[in-house]
């Protein structure tokens, strides 16, 4: 069951940059920094001051393009608990679309959009690789709430689950006055919330 809430981007962003270094510790380094969200932010940033037109150049000395470069068994790293990007070149253009397509467009909120539909059509793939060297590539297309960060619940607060992305934008385009509202809505997954507890339970009974 998929529920919606609305929460502060600052206090969103803040907690998965530093509430969560357990669960995103393939990313975070030894002051409990969670460097991928911390690079994407700085990412935007920099591409708003140059006018939101950078060269291949100054992409490939940003933080965030070195980060996502590294190899799986490296740390930290970008990518997820098992994988990394293929190919940083199409994750980072992936980016700046995705920027310039919720700039244009704004943070999409319904069900379904033809506007998403149209980003998953024309743009560079979310492609990733694992140690075995197995590809899967993810396409948002058709997908519910597909333009939603998707938040759980980790020892009292939310943080992002999926869309590290959008809430590094959000952050950026918030605290450059692209945007003014403080508030985004986003979704949680009730089935992260009985499972939590369930692992409780168990921990407790054991």
């Amino acid at each position: 069951m998929i529920l919606k809430l609305t929460i502060n981007i600052n206090d969103l962003f803040d907690n998965t940059l530093t509430g969560a270094p357990d669960l995103f510790n393939y990313s975070t380094d030894e002051n409990g920094i969670n460097l991928g969200i911390k690079y994407r932010y700085e990412f935007i940033n920099f591409w708003l001051s140059k006018n939101k037109n950078l060269n291949l150049n100054e992409i490939e000395n940003t933080n965030y393009f070195k980060f996502i470069s590294k190899p799986i068994n490296a740390h930290p790293r970008d990518g997820g608990k098992k994988w990394i990007y293929q190919d940083p070149n199409i994750q980072v253009n992936r980016f700046l679309e995705l920027a310039n397509s919720i700039l244009k467009e704004g943070y999409i909120k319904s069900d379904f959009s033809n506007k998403l539909n149209e980003f998953e059509e024309k743009n560079s793939e979310h492609i990733e690789i694992d140690e075995s060297s197995k590809i899967t590539k993810v396409n948002y297309k058709n997908r519910k709430l597909a333009g939603l960060i998707e938040v759980m619940k980790h020892k009292n607060i939310y943080v992002v689950l999926n869309g590290h992305h959008r809430i590094a934008i959000m952050k950026s385009f918030l605290d450059n006055n692209i945007i003014k509202d403080k508030k985004i809505l986003v979704k949680f997954e009730k089935s992260y919330f009985f499972e939590k507890v369930y692992l409780k339970i168990i921990s407790i009974l054991k």
